[in-house]
């Protein structure tokens, strides 16, 4: 009875060898690697200049356009960056957003906000929704002069 059962565990084990001797024989498929393109719901500040690359003037009949423009962007980089004068007006924890408002020459109010993203896996989603120029303003939602 043992010689039986050996026998047929033999037989059972060279049909295992035969079928993997076939199986590493074989060739493999001659398909292309292909890539999984990622779709982001956003689009790319590349894609976005791209879009609007035709709004882009390049006159030199607008140097002092460009001018004030670089000058609008020191003031706006020294009130990002200040602390000076700021009053919290709104603090919403839950969103992590903060408003301060300042005082300018007694008739202007210059508003900042403050958003503290704080789940870091989504961040670049959050500064795309923000840099699309089609994605609805929720900053600022009235109209400025």
């Amino acid at each position: 009875m043992n010689r039986f059962y050996i026998q047929i565990v033999l037989f059972i084990l060279s049909i295992f060898v035969y079928a993997n001797n076939e199986a590493l024989a074989t060739e493999p498929a001659s398909g292309e690697d292909t890539k999984p393109k990622l779709i982001s719901p956003y689009a790319t500040p590349e894609e976005i200049y791209e879009q609007k690359k035709n709004l882009s003037c390049h006159c030199p009949n607008y140097t002092h356009e460009f001018e004030v423009m670089d000058e609008a962007i020191q003031q706006l980089e020294y009130h990002a960056t200040s602390k000076d004068g700021y009053k919290l007006c709104i603090e919403n924890s839950g969103d992590g957003i903060s408003y301060y408002k300042k005082k300018y020459d007694d008739n202007t109010d210059i508003l900042k906000i403050n958003l503290n993203i704080y789940a870091s896996h989504q961040y670049d989603g959050i500064v795309n929704r923000i840099w699309d120029p089609k994605s609805p303003n929720f900053f600022n939602k009235g109209h400025v002069k």
